[in-house]
């Protein structure tokens, strides 16, 4: 009886281990929570591909679900695994572009990436292709909120798009970029267009999505 018990054992064992492993893995490449601290700011956003009359487009779309209207100042790019010949000048690991846009309740917002990436890649010739973080930062309700995207790969042809990729865990690279966690100072012209909004400015907070 014992023995039989044995064998059943180490039958199903690495089974049961392998069953763990992946769901450790999934768990592990879920969405970087998008919940701010405020539960009242819910903003959903995420880098898309989309095809029309046979032309593709990159964008970063956003979503805003909550009961106010938000300020989205800046979307941060942090790029690795950089495969590109011919550029007209290095690339650069980590770019921030001003968005400086509001955005209403139940309102959509989108950003056109392509000429974003093809400058970041340090505008290669030919085919590319890299992973990008992104970090979105956005006001709401007087604190100021930092949201990361999942990991994405990209594949371009200079201004062409050509692929648009969420990375699963099992295709991540060996040394994945972070989303950046020390954004660039809020510049004087993102406090002044801030202060145009509310005409307050001084008690913005930070809170991590």
């Amino acid at each position: 009886m014992h023995l039989l018990s044995l064998k059943l054992f180490l039958l199903f064992a690495p089974s049961v281990c392998s069953i763990a492993w992946i769901a450790l893995k999934f768990w592990q490449d879920r969405p970087p929570s998008s919940e701010p601290v405020d539960p009242d700011v819910d903003v959903e956003a995420e880098l898309k591909s989309t095809r029309n009359r046979g032309w593709t487009f990159f964008n970063l779309v956003l979503l805003n679900r909550s009961r106010m209207r938000i300020s989205v100042v800046d979307v941060t790019f942090s790029i690795i695994d950089l495969v590109a010949r011919h550029q007209a000048f290095p690339s650069t690991k980590e770019s921030t572009f001003k968005v400086r846009r509001f955005v209403k309740p139940g309102d959509l917002l989108c950003v056109d990436l392509v000429e974003l990436f093809y400058n970041a890649a340090g505008r290669p010739q030919g085919a590319y292709s890299f992973v990008v973080a992104t970090t979105i930062r956005y006001r709401a309700r007087g604190d100021l909120f930092t949201q990361p995207l999942p990991l994405c790969r990209v594949r371009m042809a200079a201004l062409s798009p050509n692929a648009l990729q969420r990375i699963r865990w099992y295709s991540k690279p060996i040394a994945p970029p972070e989303a950046s966690r020390r954004l660039p100072e809020l510049e004087p012209a993102d406090l002044k267009w801030l202060e145009a909004e509310t005409g307050q400015v001084s008690s913005l907070s930070f809170s991590a999505g």
